[in-house]
């Protein structure tokens, strides 16, 4: 049966297994109190080199302005009637796209003619991309009129951790084509004269194609380095790879990335970009950082808070980014990964300029977190009160740490329908779109395909609270918002929360002895006044007055059908008890008389000594 239908029950297999990943992901995190996301890693490096390129504007310029005489003198030598009339039309067009090229280039190089009164401003550097320094003007300064100097041939000159290169655009075919044009008007054979005027027809032709490529290269070098980008085509892989491995070995230095060619582009992403404009040349800093050989980790600190009875702790952390190797570790900030940090496709470097720090043997608050101590007692602390569930989003996309203040149930709708408990802090994420509700309450969490790499740990906190304190703390502390990146706000002095709590207790002790007080004061201005009541009632003889309204004499029915005298030893001084066998008519009730005794009655007994 399943051979018959195996298509249909590998697709309902696929979908079936798409819906359960996308359904909400929670994994507990098992009650730990911190959560160290690891967001990257990293290479740090301390010492840069800068190679400057240094590339005449001059040259290019006037191979442009020494072609129109050439393609004038090949104009004048071709006379009607000419076979190549309009192959010099052709050339003329393209030349006059060269100059409209060179024109946008002066225009946008702000480039200055060498002739005239302005030449004494053609020194002022002007900035394209980057700060220029001191030092940069400096260096410029003292080795651009050796650079370019027509008697020498130096290319490269090494100073430090620095290096200048001239980049110089080969004129050789121009300066070939301006003295055979020169000749041409010599040779008086016809057919020779045409063989040379078609030659210099296309060499002009591929002058103004290759100079149209170096302008077309100088114009983008501009463009990219006005947003910080380097153009390889400006420079020589080998020639620039030669002056790296140079510089690094002169100053004993190290570079984890080998100056290969290989590694080439690689090198160029991560390098920096200054560009200027001095005295008509374009100026192309490049500072290639070297980096170190230990790869670092970028972690970000989440602590969790920790319940005691109702009240939530959690340590304080003034920076919660972190970078750390197996030994040591150095504290950053999202500010510095803005500044200091570059990411490429395939390698993220910093800049160090923070001091690193030993992990095992710093007494500070944020290498208790990372380290396995078991308890934190240097961080500052946080505490405060939660409603429901507060989400903190980490730094992976859609990824959160949810935490509950008490048992809560969720109702959670991604592509499929469910309701979950939450009981402890727990990780949350889910491949697509979903929406949370609970108590009157909505979150929706986007959807991601990241993974994310993360480490818990278990910390003691030497913090505790009474549980007759969590009355007290409850009606001061403050109530976390439903969605934080940390708890910082919520920074408490443990000492003097300590003392507010005391003073608040004292305060209550204070009010119940009051309230005590003021029970007891009434209670006894009622006993006072109930007996000043009496005393007045004494003395106005109401009493008096009571007991003469109550009658003198008391009836009581007494139902005794009949009455026995007990025998007694002669002996005895017990008066003797007359038996009456009924004392009234009726046998069921008697009817005493009681009266006011007006003397003792006996019967037979002894008589009393």
């Amino acid at each position: 049966m399943f051979h018959q239908h195996w298509k249909k029950t590998i697709i309902w297999i696929i979908i079936t297994l798409e819906y359960i990943r996308s359904d909400l992901e929670v994994k507990p995190l098992n009650y730990a109190n911190i959560f160290l996301e690891h967001i990257d890693n990293c290479y740090l490096y301390n010492e840069q080199i800068d190679i400057t390129l240094i590339v005449g504007l001059n040259d290019p310029i006037d191979q442009v302005n020494r072609l129109q005489r050439v393609i004038d003198l090949i104009d004048r030598q071709c006379k009607p009637p000419c076979a190549y009339t309009l192959e010099i039309s052709s050339l003329k067009f393209k030349y006059r796209n060269l100059q409209n090229l060179t024109r946008q280039l002066k225009l946008l190089l702000r480039y200055k003619s060498k002739h005239g009164l302005l030449n004494v401003i053609g020194s002022v550097s002007k900035t394209l991309f980057g700060t220029i320094d001191e030092n940069d003007l400096e260096l410029i300064n003292k080795n651009i009129d050796t650079l370019f100097d027509s008697n020498n041939k130096i290319e490269t000159i090494l100073s430090n951790q620095t290096a200048l290169i001239k980049r110089v655009l080969d004129n050789t075919k121009t300066n070939q084509l301006e003295n055979l044009a020169n000749d041409i008007h010599k040779i008086e054979n016809h057919n020779e004269k045409n063989e040379i005027l078609v030659s210099l027809l296309i060499q002009t032709e591929s002058t103004i194609s290759e100079l149209h490529i170096n302008i077309d290269e100088i114009f983008n070098t501009v463009m990219l380095g006005k947003q910080g980008i380097i153009n390889p085509q400006v420079i020589e892989p080998e020639q620039f790879l030669k002056t790296l491995d140079q510089i690094t070995r002169q100053n004993f230095m190290t570079n984890h990335i080998e100056p290969s060619v290989q590694n080439f582009q690689l090198i160029l992403d991560l390098s920096k970009l200054k560009v200027w404009i001095r005295d008509n040349k374009l100026i192309y800093t490049i500072t290639v950082p070297l980096l170190e050989n230990n790869e670092w980790k970028i972690t970000k600190i989440y602590p969790i808070p920790s319940k005691q009875n109702s009240v939530f702790i959690a340590p304080v952390i003034e920076t919660d980014l972190i970078l750390t190797d197996s030994e040591q570790y150095t504290f950053v900030d999202s500010h510095y990964l803005n500044k200091y940090c570059k990411r490429t496709a395939i390698i993220h470097i910093c800049k160090r300029t923070q001091p690193s720090h030993n992990r095992i043997n710093s007494p500070e608050c944020r290498s208790e977190l990372i380290t396995n101590r078991q308890t934190v007692k240097t961080c500052p602390t946080a505490v405060f009160k939660l409603e429901e569930l507060t989400f903190v989003p980490l730094q992976t996309e859609n990824h959160y740490i949810i935490i509950p203040a008490k048992n809560v149930q969720i109702d959670v709708l991604c592509k499929t329908h469910k309701i979950l408990e939450i009981r402890q802090p727990s990780l949350i994420s889910s491949k697509t779109g979903c929406i949370i509700t609970y108590d009157h309450n909505i979150m929706k969490i986007g959807g991601s395909h990241k993974n994310i790499s993360y480490e818990t740990k278990f910390k003691n906190s030497i913090y505790s609270f009474e549980e007759t304190d969590v009355p007290i703390l409850e009606k001061i502390l403050e109530t976390a918002p439903k969605v934080t990146h940390n708890f910082n706000q919520y920074k408490a002095n443990l000492d003097t929360l300590q003392t507010q709590i005391s003073t608040l207790q004292f305060e209550r002790r204070i009010n119940s002895l009051k309230e005590y007080g003021i029970s007891t004061l009434q209670i006894l201005r009622i006993i006072a006044l109930g007996l000043g009541t009496i005393y007045v009632m004494y003395k106005c003889k109401l009493f008096e007055c009571l007991r003469r309204s109550f009658p003198k004499n008391v009836r009581i029915k007494i139902h005794c059908p009949t009455a026995r005298v007990n025998r007694i030893d002669q002996t005895s001084t017990v008066p003797r008890t007359a038996i009456f066998q009924n004392i009234t008519e009726d046998e069921d009730e008697g009817i005493i008389q009681l009266r006011r005794p007006t003397r003792a009655l006996r019967f037979s007994g002894a008589k009393r000594s």
